[in-house]
């Protein structure tokens, strides 16, 4: 369980020492973004906004609750869609994306954006491996004094 805390504090120590962060792309439709200092490519595929409907609040009728957005990627290699959301980040080749703003927000913007926070950090393998470990250790601890009990 020791060597675990030690390997997870060895991740956030990597991962604050050698991690990127690319804190505002922006994808539109029809029209190719560049992650600075990568090969990778994106595009806004689709852009589904979902608005409230409800009854109860009044000041939220017809205000954006939940939006999802399909994003084509391609780095020279290794090509995809993604689909993206509020809460919903995916990884693709070691990095994370995640929805930061979207739009149109009301009728009177056309334009359709995603806005979206990309993370590398290579040190996620060993914060969760380090987690893993001290869950083990702390499920045989316990294990062991129910043992112990019997």
């Amino acid at each position: 369980m020791h060597y675990g805390v030690i390997i997870l504090l060895s991740g956030f120590l990597w991962g604050y020492l050698a991690s990127e962060t690319w804190p505002n792309v922006v994808a539109v439709p029809e029209m190719d973004t560049r992650l600075a200092g990568t090969s990778l490519n994106m595009r806004l595929k689709s852009i589904t906004i979902k608005k409230y409907k409800g009854k109860r609040l009044a000041y939220m009728k017809g205000k954006p609750m939940e939006a999802w957005a399909i994003v084509c990627l391609d780095d020279g290699v290794k090509t995809g869609e993604r689909k993206i959301g509020i809460n919903s980040p995916f990884f693709f080749r070691g990095m994370s994306f995640h929805l930061k703003n979207f739009g149109p927000k009301s009728s009177m913007h056309k334009g359709k954006f995603v806005s979206m926070t990309v993370k590398k950090d290579p040190g996620l393998f060993l914060y969760f491996s380090g987690t893993i470990m001290i869950l083990t250790g702390l499920g045989m601890y316990v294990y062991k004094r129910f043992q112990e009990k019997l």
